[in-house]
């Protein structure tokens, strides 16, 4: 594993940890999955190993990028688990399985971590403590050899919204929209498209999305009333979206797209 002077890219120091993937920071460590599947803290300042934890099965496939907060790292697996454990020792603070399908990226804002998947939930990141959950929607009985329920996307959560997708029904587009962070409850609908395996991001006076189509959209519509104002069509099979620094950025396949905001 490598580190890097953000300000200047310069090289700061290297160690061999056997990481397979980066997964957190904080202002004590990095937190690596090695390649043997287990979760390992490596010192900011020195580089040396702080600790190192196995993995038990439903959590080894934790390669996605986590949050931490309050002491706690939480991560999400490819095959919808979540697992939290303690920043200072490695050990297991809680864990939540089943919550999705698919992947699961976790967010966090103050002291509450939110996770999607089959719904769209708060937990007190110290323990797990469920504060709400909005539930799926079930699909009509007579829509036979459909899934069974649609999914919640990824979650931006802010100080005064959380922003989130729900997977439509059969020959229904997905739909954005904004949502309490006290108590889950729906704000406003957003009138963009977007995808439920990207998060929608927000950045000046705007929110941006991936759209649910071939052409790679990326959507941009007001913050205050969710009226869609910009469509930039970058192409490509795969697209990432970030933000910052009143910039969007756009990695799509191998080009890197950065967008005014407005």
């Amino acid at each position: 594993m490598r580190t890097f002077v953000p300000s200047t890219g310069e090289p700061r120091w290297t160690a061999a940890v056997g990481a397979e993937a980066v997964l957190a920071a904080d202002d004590m460590a990095v937190y690596v999955l090695t390649k043997d599947d287990r979760l390992r803290a490596v010192g900011r300042s020195d580089a040396k190993v702080r600790w190192t934890v196995p993995l038990d099965k439903p959590f080894r496939k934790a390669n996605l990028p986590g949050v931490i907060a309050h002491g706690r790292l939480v991560l999400g697996t490819y095959d919808g688990n979540v697992l939290a454990v303690r920043t200072a020792d490695g050990r297991r603070a809680w864990d939540l399985r089943g919550q999705s399908d698919t992947i699961i990226r976790p967010a966090c804002h103050g002291s509450t971590v939110y996770l999607h998947g089959k719904s769209m939930t708060a937990r007190r990141i110290t323990d797990g403590k469920e504060l709400w959950t909005v539930r799926r929607r079930t699909l009509p009985i007579h829509l036979k050899g459909k899934p069974p329920y649609a999914e919640w996307g990824p979650v931006t959560a802010t100080a005064d919204a959380l922003y989130a997708t729900h997977e439509g029904y059969p020959g229904e587009p997905a739909y954005s929209a904004k949502w309490r962070p006290s108590d889950g409850h729906y704000v406003s609908g957003l009138r963009g498209r977007s995808n439920i395996y990207t998060p929608v991001i927000r950045q000046g006076n705007g929110l941006w999305m991936i759209a649910d189509d071939e052409a790679g959209d990326v959507t941009a519509v007001n913050q205050e009333d969710g009226r869609q104002v910009a469509t930039h069509t970058v192409g490509g099979d795969r697209q990432t979206l970030a933000a910052d620094g009143n910039r969007v950025f756009v990695l799509s396949d191998a080009s890197l797209y950065v967008l005014p905001v407005f």
